[in-house]
């Protein structure tokens, strides 16, 4: 696993998005433990963006806007996200230090033909406007729902159109190579796919590496 990871304190190498529950953030003892491990990771802190969900703030809020509060003050970036799930108001969400919202993935599902959702995102992305915050978009999976949420104004996508989860090597070969383009995204995740094959278990075989590549491209509309 060692062999695999990603040194993330290289400048060159995607920034960290990492994921904190409601106890992370709300824990008796506070958000120390946390602090105590990005300053002995090496990473730099203005390189480290959290997301934190809705439902998650809401557990406890106080607390939850003093740990929030603490990891800004170390240059950590914040991101509240699937927006639009839990229970916050917009007194909340104007009361944290946020770099970004990202909006749930159920409004673009019927993005293309539900008025609803068409209204709410543009909205959305309206109040990020004038907060100056960021706005993400998740889950776009089609080319009509990328090309409705541009027309939209969205800057900021993600979603299975994009690329699947993958391993931290292909995702360096992507950022490095500028795979813009379906066909680079995909000869980007194969390179980095046989590449790691090859020096793991013999019992990976070519038909596995295909398999494997197959899986990881996005879909298309």
């Amino acid at each position: 696993m060692a062999a695999n990871a990603v040194d993330f304190r290289s400048k060159s190498s995607p920034i960290p998005s990492c994921n904190l529950s409601a106890h992370d953030i709300c824990a008796p003892d506070g958000i120390l433990p946390l602090i105590a491990l990005i300053h002995s990771s090496g990473v730099s802190p203005q390189r480290i963006d959290f997301e934190i969900t809705e439902t998650a703030v809401m557990f406890d809020f106080a607390r939850a806007q003093q740990s929030i509060a603490a990891l800004k003050a170390m240059g950590c970036s914040i991101s509240l996200d699937d927006f639009g799930t839990g229970y916050s108001s917009l007194s909340h969400v104007h009361r944290l230090p946020l770099d970004k919202i990202k909006v749930d993935r159920s409004f673009v599902a019927d993005v293309t033909d539900n008025p609803v959702s068409h209204k709410i995102i543009k909205s959305l992305t309206g109040l990020c406007a004038d907060m100056e915050i960021a706005c993400v978009v998740e889950g776009v999976e089609t080319r009509a729902q990328l090309d409705s949420l541009r027309r939209l104004g969205c800057d900021h996508i993600q979603g299975y159109y994009f690329a699947r989860p993958m391993h931290g090597e292909c995702s360096l070969r992507l950022s490095g190579a500028g795979a813009t383009t379906p066909q680079r995204r995909d000869a980007a995740c194969r390179a980095g796919v046989s590449r790691r094959l090859r020096h793991s278990s013999p019992r990976w075989d070519a038909a596995a590496a295909s398999s494997e590549a197959k899986r990881s491209r996005p879909e298309r509309a």
